[in-house]
């Protein structure tokens, strides 16, 4: 009976004993861990790209913004130098009959037109809180200018069909009125 006793605890102390007593290998262990430490380092790694992406559509953003008022600052000074135009983008005058004056206005309305297309196609590299404001705003011209609704009328084969559908669904146009001529004398103001 004693060496059988010997026996057993030699069978406890040896690797196969610890392998059926507790179910594990040290390679399972080593094995698992691996999978912890890769789980871990690839949520790390989501995490960074997430960040990245985040900065990246927000200088996206901002370059988006910055084009867009550079472009806005050109039509801004336009009008600055010829004044006239005013009423025929904000104030519902329909275009000139002077030829010269119409050539001017019909060529401003078309940068607008131009204009307005690009910001409706940069809307989603802007912030809510800014596209919103110029949709408004291009919807307002369509309302506001009858040359800029001749674009449409006249060119819209220029332009994609989202955009027409952008500025000109749900959106009725103030009537056209004719103002009265400016003095010939500012037309090169």
């Amino acid at each position: 009976m004693g060496s059988n006793k010997k026996r057993t605890l030699v069978a406890r102390k040896s690797p196969q004993f610890v392998k059926e007593a507790h179910g594990v290998r040290w390679t399972d262990v080593v094995q698992a861990m691996t999978a912890i430490g890769t789980l871990l380092i690839t949520t790390i790694g989501f995490c960074f790209i997430y960040v990245q992406m985040e900065q990246t559509q927000h200088i996206l953003n901002s370059s988006t913004h910055a084009a867009i008022y550079g472009q806005t600052q050109v039509l801004d000074q336009l009008m600055i130098e010829k004044p006239f135009l005013r009423k025929y983008i904000y104030e519902n005058c329909e275009p000139p009959e002077d030829l010269e004056r119409r050539r001017i206005v019909l060529s401003t309305t078309d940068m607008f037109a131009d204009f307005f297309e690009h910001v409706a196609q940069q809307r989603t590299n802007m912030p809510e809180n800014i596209r919103r404001p110029w949709l408004s705003y291009i919807r307002d011209v369509y309302k506001s200018s009858p040359a800029y609704r001749d674009q449409f009328k006249d060119r819209g084969i220029w332009y994609e069909e989202e955009y027409k559908k952008l500025v000109t669904e749900n959106n009725t146009p103030n009537a056209a009125v004719k103002c009265a001529p400016d003095e010939i004398a500012s037309v090169n103001k």
